[in-house]
């Protein structure tokens, strides 16, 4: 493994092996075969990697859209978290007034 891998060998092998003891159990707990978990982890991994790369790179090429971007998704998250902390007031008023 070592004139494959170079020094990373050892540390390949030992990451591969705590990876199989982190995902035996999910695979037991969610009463799936453990190559399975291995696909779906593996599958979400390379998805998230290649949405994380292709952000940056195009925030990186695009870098005034991507601030016009942020701007207003975090306005409309302001504004989505403010509807529910109201709600939220709302409901407990409701359920204490429904109380007396």
């Amino acid at each position: 493994m070592r004139a494959r891998f170079g020094v990373a060998g050892p540390l390949l092998l030992v990451a591969v092996l705590a990876a199989s003891v982190a995902l035996g159990p999910a695979a037991g707990l969610a009463r799936f075969a453990t190559w399975k978990v291995w696909v779906y982890a593996g599958a979400s991994v390379v998805l998230w990697n290649l949405f994380v790369v292709g952000l940056g790179l195009f925030a990186g090429t695009h870098l005034d859209l991507a601030k016009r971007i942020l701007i207003r998704y975090s306005f409309v998250a302001l504004v989505f978290l403010g509807i529910c902390a109201v709600g939220w007031v709302l409901i407990i008023l409701v359920r204490r007034y429904a109380r007396r």
